[in-house]
């Protein structure tokens, strides 16, 4: 389900838009993290997802839920089937996975259940938001990086990916080029000037 169509394919709501881009409930662009109201709070708990890592996860859940977790249930009924469980080494294995599977499928359900796809076509271009690519200049050691803001669900640091919810994310979001964020992190706080953000 795209980010535009909570409820009846009605265009994105300010609140919403004030997520994916860091402007919650102000004027100024502030955290995703920060929302000021209940109803801020109650919608900012949706995540973003690119339409890759929905589709992704949809996959794995499929997967899980039509093959894997089947072949789950034979085992434990085979291994029950060996006699006392309480000395039945396969059954309490065969137990663990069944339980680690459920598991999985529960959290990719409600990764899914409070999803929404993005849709590109609503998002900022002048400014830093969800799906953004940022380059930017670590002011104090002049070292130059470049990374893609993300939900948490899609981080992935050896792909440049980071989460909008990171102290550098939280930080860049809603900025525009020219300008300076200041991420604070444990080390101390870092100031980085945006050089350009482009939208994949």
């Amino acid at each position: 389900m795209y980010a535009t169509s909570l409820g009846q394919g009605k265009r994105p709501t300010r609140y919403l838009d004030a997520c994916m881009t860091g402007e919650v409930g102000h004027k100024k662009p502030t955290s995703p993290t920060a929302p000021t109201n209940k109803k801020n709070a109650y919608l900012c708990l949706m995540e973003y997802l690119s339409k890759q890592r929905y589709d992704e996860i949809s996959a794995e859940l499929n997967h899980l839920i039509n093959e894997v977790y089947p072949t789950v249930q034979e085992d434990l009924a085979e291994a029950s089937a060996q006699g006392d469980r309480s000395d039945n080494a396969g059954y309490r294995e065969a137990r663990r996975t069944q339980g680690k599977t459920i598991s999985r499928i529960r959290f990719l359900q409600k990764i899914l259940e409070h999803s929404r796809v993005i849709d590109p076509e609503v998002l900022p271009k002048d400014r830093v938001s969800l799906l953004s690519r940022v380059e930017f200049t670590n002011i104090q050691t002049n070292t130059r990086m470049c990374f893609q803001i993300v939900s948490p669900h899609e981080m992935d640091l050896e792909a440049g990916k980071i989460s909008f919810k990171s102290p550098i994310g939280a930080a860049l979001m809603g900025k525009k080029a020219g300008e300076i964020a200041e991420a604070k992190v444990p080390s101390g706080t870092l100031r980085l000037r945006i050089e350009s953000i482009t939208l994949d």
